[in-house]
């Protein structure tokens, strides 16, 4: 509409009868027609620019390696009576032919805010204020999410008959202070355990 506008005004303070005779005079400042020019020339550059930023932060996200499995993955909350038979719905639906796993988890691995201030282990220094994001998972989580295990082991059915046992990222790994992580000890909500291995870093947002 604005375009326009500039056109429009020009056109009609022309003299029909004068400009048939050649008597016409150029009406209106070089200046703004030159600013105009420009204005709209400033616009379409921040248009373009845009949409190629748009575009660019798109296929980030469609294409950014988070870390863990997103193909073919579906999350089902757990809510009311379903988290009491959370055993026998998971084993009905790993009966399903169109099912390959079935996991369990606090919370879902890209979107959870259930965390700890508190975590300790050997040597770390007193001073230290670290918030530490914690899920809880059964024993075939990491396979199921399709995520790396880069130092140690998985959970496995013994893990959990032993004694708690968790999985750290490799962020984590470097907070601690070692060089080796896995078999220390580390207690997380007063619950005393051995570090089982060490995943590799995914998105939680």
């Amino acid at each position: 509409t604005l375009s326009g506008t500039y056109p429009a005004f020009m056109l009609s303070s022309f003299s029909v009868a004068k400009s048939l005779k050649g008597r016409t005079k150029q009406v209106g400042s070089n200046y703004f027609r030159h600013a105009l020019v420009s204005f709209q020339f400033a616009i379409s550059i921040f248009l373009i620019s845009g949409t190629m930023i748009i575009s660019k932060q798109l296929s980030y996200i469609l294409n950014k390696d988070v870390g863990l499995q997103r193909d073919n993955l579906v999350s089902i909350d757990l809510t009311g009576n379903l988290y009491d038979k959370k055993d026998v719905y998971m084993n009905s639906l790993q009966t399903l032919q169109e099912v390959e796993e079935v996991t369990l988890s606090s919370a879902s691995p890209i979107n959870f805010n259930e965390s700890t201030g508190g975590a300790k282990w050997p040597g770390k220094d007193p001073n230290m204020v670290i918030e530490i994001f914690v899920l809880s998972v059964n024993e075939n989580f990491v396979e199921t999410m399709g995520m790396k295990v880069v130092k140690g082991e998985d959970f496995s059915n013994v893990f959990l008959r032993d004694s708690a046992r968790f999985l750290i990222n490799e962020t984590f790994a470097g907070i601690m202070g070692f060089d080796d992580p896995v078999g220390k000890e580390l207690t997380m909500w007063g619950t005393t355990g051995t570090i089982a291995g060490v995943v590799g870093n995914f998105h939680m947002a």
